[in-house]
């Protein structure tokens, strides 16, 4: 308020079943077992990389896809918990019986891990959850980012964090 105007609004939403996490000196690692899901269509998008929106048999209603391209996928996450070691697990898709579609996983700008998808048989129907990494995030904010490696990557529904 300004001389007992208001002069500014804000207001932030949430899609289902995620809000804010408002922790003590106990929820270190609030994370786990919590289930946090970074979709794939909500990823902002490099190179080959889009949202297919509209989708059928995936969580959220769309995923991202490379395109047979390159490119990657980035998040923002604020890691309200502590720094510490998060097992991502991964909802994908491909159908490339040549390549297993690695990706390298940067946190904040530094690679963590590469990761490697076997194929499903399918590019948007038979979805797998058998992808698992592990990488450090920091308390605060955490920059995620998925580059392919010259074979394009498969396409992501979400990864939770565990």
């Amino acid at each position: 308020m300004v001389n007992g105007k208001l002069v500014l609004t804000m207001q932030q939403s949430f899609g289902d079943g995620v809000g804010i996490f408002w922790g003590d000196k106990n929820s270190a690692n609030m994370w786990v077992g919590r289930g946090l899901s970074m979709q794939g269509e909500a990823a902002e998008y490099k190179g080959g990389a889009a949202a297919v929106t509209d989708a059928h048999g995936v969580h959220g209603g769309g995923y991202g896809t490379f395109n047979q391209k390159e490119g990657s996928l980035y998040w923002y996450h604020e890691n309200d918990g502590a720094e510490g070691l998060y097992k991502a697990v991964f909802r994908y898709t491909h159908n490339d019986k040549n390549s297993k579609r690695p990706l390298a996983i940067y946190i904040n700008n530094k690679k963590a891990t590469v990761i490697e998808f076997e194929p499903t048989g399918s590019w948007d129907s038979k979805w797998s959850e058998q992808a698992v990494a592990e990488f450090t995030l920091i308390k605060g904010a955490n920059h995620i980012e998925f580059r392919t490696l010259g074979e394009s990557g498969p396409n992501i529904d979400q990864f939770s964090l565990e």
